[in-house]
């Protein structure tokens, strides 16, 4: 009875194994057929779609890299990170991250001004745009990449921009960046920043129009802040 029972255990293995060499064969050699993309809003732009149809009838084990993916594609700069997946039988799943634009710089095409994310890398460029726009030194084009204080500078303008709830204006020259409220004029320094330098201004915001009495200038580059007249 028990050397029935080894054979019969003998027999389910080698079933088990030939199934999954079997499996193992029709994964390696399946193609693709279908090719998926999707970012965080939903079906990715046509232009990436149309790009990602080359990889139809290659095989679904064999794909490229996911970084190879992205330095193939167009518009490469506009995509923060790209993930493959595949799902059985023949479809190869694209996820792609977009950047997201949080100001407007100075750009090397005539009349028109660039995008940027907040990582400091140059998106695109646009004719009109609601983003809050800062005037820097530098002009720019598409794959570009920010240095760390004029992103510092950036970054300060669109903090600013969100607590006035409006797209402002703003002038970088290192390191001090200069901010356009209706009103008043902000004035930081990128390499020397508080910590809580964007409580301080909205601190003293809200009691200038408690007090009626607008600064015209808002000096936050030092200890204390420097309100003048």
């Amino acid at each position: 009875m028990n050397s029935f029972k080894k054979i019969k255990l003998k027999f389910f293995l080698l079933f088990i194994l030939i199934f999954l060499l079997v499996f193992i064969l029709l994964v390696l050699t399946r193609k693709i057929k279908l090719v998926e993309c999707f970012s965080q809003f939903g079906p990715c732009p046509d232009k990436i779609i149309a790009n990602l149809e080359q990889f139809k009838g290659q095989k679904l084990i064999s794909i490229l890299s996911a970084e190879k993916i992205l330095n193939g594609l167009p518009n490469k700069e506009t995509i923060k990170s790209l993930k493959i997946s595949r799902r059985l039988p023949n479809v190869l799943v694209i996820t792609i991250a977009l950047r997201q634009p949080i100001s407007r710089i100075d750009s090397k095409v005539l009349d028109k001004k660039a995008t940027i994310d907040d990582e400091g890398v140059v998106i695109g460029i646009v004719n009109a745009s609601v983003l809050p726009y800062l005037k820097t030194t530098q002009k720019y084009l598409p794959g570009d990449i920010l240095d760390k204080p004029t992103l510092s500078a950036a970054l300060v303008l669109k903090k600013i921009s969100e607590l006035q709830n409006q797209s402002l204006e703003g002038e970088f020259t290192l390191p001090v960046v200069k901010i356009k409220l209706k009103e008043s004029l902000v004035l930081l320094d990128v390499y020397h920043l508080a910590d809580n330098w964007d409580d301080s201004l909205q601190k003293i915001l809200v009691q200038s129009k408690i007090d009626s009495k607008l600064p015209k200038i808002i000096d936050l580059r030092y200890t204390q802040p420097v309100l003048t007249y």
